[in-house]
């Protein structure tokens, strides 16, 4: 499945760079059908009048655990907020740049918010999984992105050149095991062209879908969820505010009630 799921993704991308598509999108996603072209259109409208670095790989949907996306949108999303001409106090920069390990180095300033007590009791419930503060992956998800031709190709020239860009091996494991590709698709472009050429939304156009089973890690799926409802309450959004089938908005009625 992850090695599937690795495919499928560079052949979305050679049809995108090629053919001048707009965005790749997965078919795990839900969108506030009102205000997400609004979205996407500021993402990129403030991704192309960016100071610096030309944009190579830009995110207009993204998740995370719940530690990590507390740590994103109150600490690394200012901190590393990317700079326009337009930008003013009263009017801060819609888009970041992606996150790394060592910016949890840096890691100065409060990551709690004035969350209510829900949003509480879902950290307590994420916490327990051991995942307890911000580390690790900051951002995951490979479900609604654009890369650009450059991108493309440096990501294609290291995955031929090299096994261990897409394949790793512990030393106890018998066999390979295939990379996720939301991993393979920023490390590789941060390698060939730098974490600056990499923009992510602070108001996300597309979220995962309510408690939807993964067909690589189901096991995480509640915390998705979780994190999900996380995000769109930073982004003053409901569930109730995305397009959602029958099925998911039982599912979300059940849980607020």
């Amino acid at each position: 499945n992850v090695l599937g799921c690795l495919m499928a993704h560079l052949i979305a991308m050679k049809k995108l760079v090629e053919e001048n598509y707009d965005i790749i999108l997965e078919d795990n996603i839900r969108m506030p059908l009102k205000i997400a072209a609004d979205r996407i259109w500021d993402t990129i409208d403030a991704s192309e009048e960016s100071k610096g670095v030309k944009c190579h790989l830009r995110y207009y949907g993204w998740l995370g655990s719940l530690p990590n996306l507390k740590w994103v949108l109150n600490v690394h999303s200012s901190r590393k907020s990317v700079k326009s001409d337009q930008d003013t106090i009263e009017n801060d920069s819609n888009i970041f740049y992606f996150p790394i390990v060592s910016d949890f180095d840096d890691n100065e300033g409060n990551t709690d918010d004035d969350d209510d007590d829900e949003t509480q009791q879902e950290l307590i419930i994420h916490n327990s999984s051991g995942h307890t503060t911000p580390g690790g992956s900051a951002i995951w998800g490979a479900y609604a992105y654009w890369i650009s031709e450059e991108g493309y190709s440096a990501l294609l020239k290291k995955l031929r050149c090299d096994v261990g860009a897409m394949l790793w091996k512990g030393k106890r494991m018998r066999q390979y095991m295939v990379k996720p590709i939301d991993k393979v698709i920023p490390r590789q472009v941060i390698a060939a062209l730098s974490q600056e050429s990499i923009h992510v939304t602070k108001k996300p156009a597309f979220f995962r879908a309510p408690m939807l089973t993964s067909k690589i890690h189901s096991k995480w799926d509640p915390m998705f969820c979780s994190s999900t409802q996380y995000q769109l309450c930073k982004t003053s959004l409901t569930w109730l505010d995305l397009w959602l089938t029958e099925v998911e908005k039982e599912i979300v009625e059940h849980h607020i009630q």
